[in-house]
């Protein structure tokens, strides 16, 4: 694929392979307003696809198991995966209602000021 494919495609793919093969920068999140709400909840779209297959397969081992007392921590597992998703769930949520806006100096109030880069 060529560069200019790759920026086509979002242009996420060139910054990801310029870092990955041509020691690029590594490619940031957006640090606030809109864009940054917009990656959360995609990233919150991963956590449930994740959560979703794992879930499957849990359940899966328990029908194929069959016993409710040997599968109790399989249960268990299914419990702390929806927690997990739930506590996830709070950071587009806080982005989206509450999207982080620039300081005057043009840093995002979402990463502390020692972790800016001095330069």
């Amino acid at each position: 694929m060529r560069r200019e494919e790759l920026a086509l495609a979002g242009g996420r793919g060139d910054a990801r392979f310029a870092h990955r093969f041509a020691g690029g920068p590594p490619p940031r999140p957006p640090r606030h307003g809109w864009a940054r709400a917009r990656h959360e909840w995609r990233e919150f779209g991963k956590a449930v696809i994740a959560w979703a297959v794992s879930c499957s397969l849990l359940l899966a081992a328990i029908v194929i198991v069959g016993d409710p007392d040997r599968t109790q921590a399989l249960t268990d597992w299914l419990l702390r995966l929806t927690l997990v998703l739930g506590i996830w769930s709070l950071w587009p949520i806080t982005y989206t209602l509450w999207p982080a806006k620039p300081n005057r100096g043009g840093r995002s109030t979402s990463r502390p000021a020692w972790r800016h880069d001095a330069g």
